[in-house]
């Protein structure tokens, strides 16, 4: 019962970061609109959702195909909260 709710609590938040990532990234209050010019817009709303949904699919798998389901999933949640704190950095950077 626990490793299907940590199962759970990694998938959502791959979700959140698929979703919520890149308007973080690509949010500006001063700007007129509302949206940073940036370098990586692309890539941040193209392939970082794609990436934050492998890694928590890769992760729900690993979780119950090894034996430390655990470890795993901490492993995959610190993922991705550097995915999402890499999404933001570029974000903001790429200006």
């Amino acid at each position: 019962m626990g490793l299907l709710l940590l199962a759970l609590l990694v998938l959502a938040a791959g979700a959140i970061t698929a979703v919520v990532g890149p308007l973080f990234a690509i949010a500006c209050d001063s700007c007129r609109d509302g949206v940073r010019p940036a370098r990586f817009t692309g890539a941040l709303i193209g392939a970082a959702p794609y990436a934050s949904l492998l890694l928590s699919l890769g992760t729900v798998i690993a979780m119950f195909a090894r034996r430390d389901g655990v470890r795993v999933a901490l492993i995959g949640l610190g993922a991705l909260a550097a995915l999402l704190f890499t999404m933001v950095f570029l974000g903001q950077a790429g200006a």
